[in-house]
């Protein structure tokens, strides 16, 4: 189904098969990325941290013996905030999902669902900064994407619901 109430908004015929191709070898990466970034980021959360450079969410030496006292333990909250950061990647994923199976073929359409995509895997889940934590190798394209992902939603804030950048007033 197209969305035809905006035809210069619709992506040239020859290239629409190409466009979603490149949404969806993004979507495996940044996915797959995410996944990858599960254990990493898990094995962050279990460790202490004492100095000035902690990861988020990671508790000082202080805070797992207020943990330990409410009988919880360590494996316990890095698991919760892995979980956590999993369902938040879940509720941005499946409306780019939907977006993507419905109107991908319009400019808005891809711009939308890949900009939740990037919400959904850059901004909200700290697991593809624990992988480039993990192998430096990475570190540069996970900052590259976390770039394209600032614009991305700069470019939606501008040209939402439409496409067009055509300002109120």
């Amino acid at each position: 189904m197209s969305y035809s109430a905006i035809p210069d908004s619709q992506i040239p015929r020859p290239w629409v098969h190409f466009i979603r191709g490149v949404w969806i070898v993004i979507a495996v990466v940044l996915i797959g990325g995410l996944i990858a970034g599960l254990p990493a980021r898990h094995g962050e959360l279990l460790l202490p941290c004492d100095s000035a450079a902690c990861v988020v969410m990671a508790l000082s030496a202080d805070e797992v013996r207020i943990l330990q006292n409410l009988a919880l333990n360590m494996q316990f909250y890095a698991s919760y905030h892995v979980a956590l950061d999993f369902y938040i990647f879940a509720m941005f994923v499946a409306p780019a999902l939907l977006i993507f199976w419905r109107i991908s073929d319009t400019w808005i359409g891809i711009l939308v669902s890949l900009t939740f995509l990037m919400l959904g895997t850059v901004f909200f889940a700290e697991e593809l900064r624990s992988l480039g934590r993990a192998f430096p190798q990475v570190a540069d394209p996970i900052a590259t994407v976390t770039s394209a992902s600032v614009v991305l939603v700069l470019l939606m804030i501008f040209l939402f619901p439409d496409g067009r950048f055509a300002p109120r007033w």
